[in-house]
């Protein structure tokens, strides 16, 4: 049950797209989310949605689980291998086989977001009462306020427990041992775990800017539009970003993570959208308002993928009723 809506977007690219396009559309989740990542495979996603969190298959557009978290306002943070991060009014929520565990929730208040790496699991929160950073629910330290603001945006390094946050006041390195500003490159960030390295840019900017974690640049690279989301694109060592270009297309360039150069470029219909990635670099999700496109990229990946293209038992997330 591929989405009609979905269909509708493989007709706009026809014309929209250059010949040089990457990209090949898959399917469209026809619904608003709150929060999207990919499993490491790019197979399923998980969202949050109104009163529930989904898994879906990516090659349908279709929710085909259900976790039933205990509040309404559930948020996706993250997914490593397995485990997906989300959270709620009551804290931070861990799902696994498409299910709630409950008995490993962290009571955390005010969770801006979270991280599953190798020093355990990252927890930005905030409220009134000041800013948090802590790991698996220990002993929090402060924060600078700047970091709990709203829309503020967080990359992590998996490896070495460290956490980024593009602030008001610059892009700050975030650590069990304290806190620093690395530099004023922009408001949009990922990290690149296989290169050790941070993707940033300003949103509407045309620069993208690849830095060390000490916050030394490395390189910069002029996009070909104005700049709405950046990602790394997985383990592949390349960097992804979303633009508007000036005839109101949206544009994705595909970055080398080592040195800025241009590898190739897609265009879509629309480019003020968020931009997903998953961890063998091959699927993308191009998130809207109201949707949610996904995406095959599979330049530079030698990894072979085996699809199952029976369609999936589908659910209706409002309502819980499964339909075939």
């Amino acid at each position: 049950m591929r989405s009609i809506v979905g269909l509708g977007v493989v007709a706009t690219l026809a014309t929209a797209c250059q010949p040089e396009n990457e990209l090949r559309f898959t399917s469209t989740l026809d619904l608003q989310t709150n929060g999207v990542v990919l499993t490491d495979d790019g197979l399923d996603a998980h969202g949050g949605m109104v009163g529930t969190t989904c898994t879906i298959d990516v090659n349908w557009g279709c929710p085909t689980e259900d976790a039933d978290l205990p509040t309404d306002e559930e948020r996706v943070l993250d997914h490593h291998r397995g485990t997906t991060l989300a959270s709620s009014s009551e804290g931070l929520h861990v799902i696994r086989s498409q299910a709630w565990q409950q008995e490993e929730d962290l009571a955390i208040a005010g969770v801006r977001t979270a991280h599953l790496g190798s020093a355990g699991t990252m927890v930005v929160s905030g409220l009134d009462s000041g800013c948090e950073l802590s790991i698996d629910g220990g002993t929090a330290v402060p924060l600078p306020a700047s970091v709990c603001a709203d829309d503020v945006r967080f990359a992590f390094d998996s490896t070495n427990g460290t956490a980024f946050a593009a602030t008001d006041d610059g892009v700050m390195r975030l650590e069990i041992s304290g806190s620093d500003v690395i530099g004023e490159y922009g408001d949009l960030i990922a990290f690149d775990d296989s290169l050790g390295l941070i993707y940033v840019a300003q949103s509407g900017s045309d620069v993208l800017y690849g830095v060390r974690p000490n916050g030394v640049q490395e390189w910069s690279a002029q996009i070909g539009g104005a700049i709405s989301s950046v990602a790394a694109r997985g383990r592949l060592g390349e960097a992804l970003v979303m633009a508007t270009t000036d005839d109101g297309f949206g544009l994705m360039e595909r970055r080398d993570g080592r040195n800025g150069e241009l590898l190739g470029r897609s265009r879509l219909p629309d480019g003020d959208s968020e931009i997903v990635v998953s961890d063998n670099g091959r699927t993308l999700a191009h998130i809207r308002p109201t949707e949610v496109h996904f995406f095959t990229l599979e330049n530079g990946s030698d990894e072979e993928v085996v699809i199952d293209e029976t369609p999936p038992s589908c659910i209706d997330p409002l309502a819980g009723i499964a339909r075939e």
